[in-house]
């Protein structure tokens, strides 16, 4: 995952009207891809920056101040010990909601443009892009498939040559 949270904020810019890009089917992907671009950078660039503030508030490591003997940690412990630290290492990690907000407000410059969006959001493009319902269809929604060998039914005899 590259966002580090959800956060709502709000985009200062205004609609400029300038030049407006045409989109066709041609262009389409790269415009698309263009916008999601930004958005992706936008996400990583805030979770680098919730991660150096997380890692400068983390306490440093205490070093040990008594030698274990082997009688008082079996050696399942100890392995356990460590599975629990590589786990906790590769898990998500959980950001101050706060923090989340304040970061991407930080970072708000940058986001796509509102003219970018506004295209994008225009209905010329709506027969190039999928409405959310086509989307949830195509991709989230679970599916039903029925093979052709499902319907033939009893199995055919083998061929014999």
């Amino acid at each position: 995952r590259v966002s580090a949270g959800w956060a709502a904020t709000v985009h200062g810019g205004k609609l400029a009207g300038g030049q407006q890009v045409i989109v066709e089917e041609t262009n389409c992907p790269e415009f698309i891809f263009a916008l999601y671009n930004k958005l992706v950078l936008m996400c990583a660039k805030v979770r680098e920056v919730l991660e150096m503030e997380q890692e400068l508030l983390r306490p440093p490591p205490q070093p040990m101040s008594r030698a274990v003997s082997k009688s008082s940690k079996t050696a399942e412990e100890f392995a356990s010990q460590d599975t629990a630290e590589e786990t906790s290492a590769d898990s998500p990690q959980a950001f101050d909601p706060a923090s989340v907000q304040e970061a991407y407000r930080k970072a708000s410059d940058m986001l796509p443009t509102v003219d970018d969006v506004a295209i994008l959001l225009g209905k010329s493009t709506a027969d190039l892009v999928f409405s959310y319902e086509e989307f949830e269809k195509v991709f989230i929604a679970p599916f039903h498939l029925v093979l052709h060998s499902e319907l033939l039914w009893p199995m055919a005899p083998p061929l014999s040559y």
